[in-house]
């Protein structure tokens, strides 16, 4: 925490702990929701800097791989099976995210399998994010799409999502999204607010 109080990016942070003992059974886990530096945060854009949130665990009886990081892709509906396991709790069933805990202990394991994230917004998007492409799409589609390419434009500056070039990975994206969205049971206008 003192070094995101350094860098002024603590303004958001979650902690959770379990004491079994003063010292040697305590599980510490700390979310940074960090600010970025365009004025994009609170989940409610769709771009690569609103949507990310590092995670910082420390769990002691996890030894091995303190202080090293992950580039696998996590979801926040990850977290919750994450913290159950580490205490020891057995999560219902039906729950989206996977634990973390194979990452804990293996930042570079190839038992992770997730290979995007899915993210939604109040004003209508919806996106999903593999290691390499973000698609995000706006009114289901109705409204506009965007396709980045992570490995050379990581800002997400050039929306190629028109260019036929680019027709199949923008298509196999949007089957993906569609997918998740519905495995996610996310339903259209849910949330809508009617204004008077």
């Amino acid at each position: 925490l003192e070094i995101l109080h350094n860098y002024q990016e603590d303004r958001t942070v979650l902690q959770i702990f379990q004491h079994k003992s003063h010292t040697s059974n305590k599980l510490r886990f700390k979310l940074a929701q960090l600010m970025t530096e365009a004025p994009k945060f609170q989940k409610q854009h769709l771009f690569e800097e609103a949507t990310r949130v590092p995670f910082i665990f420390s769990v002691p009886w996890i030894k091995e791989p303190h202080g090293k990081a992950t580039h696998q892709i996590t979801e926040l509906v990850d977290l919750y099976p994450a913290i159950a396991e580490l205490a020891g709790l057995t999560p219902p069933p039906g729950l989206q995210g996977e634990s973390l805990v194979p990452l804990l202990k293996n930042p570079d394991t190839k038992d992770w399998k997730k290979s995007f994230s899915f993210t939604i917004c109040r004003s209508g998007g919806e996106s999903i994010r593999t290691h390499e492409w973000r698609y995000t799409q706006w009114g289901y589609g109705a409204k506009g799409q965007e396709l980045f390419d992570l490995k050379y434009d990581p800002g997400e500056f050039t929306n190629p999502a028109n260019d036929s070039k680019y027709d199949e990975q923008r298509k196999k994206l949007k089957e993906q999204l569609e997918t998740k969205r519905k495995d996610a049971g996310y339903k259209h206008n849910l949330y809508n607010m009617k204004k008077n």
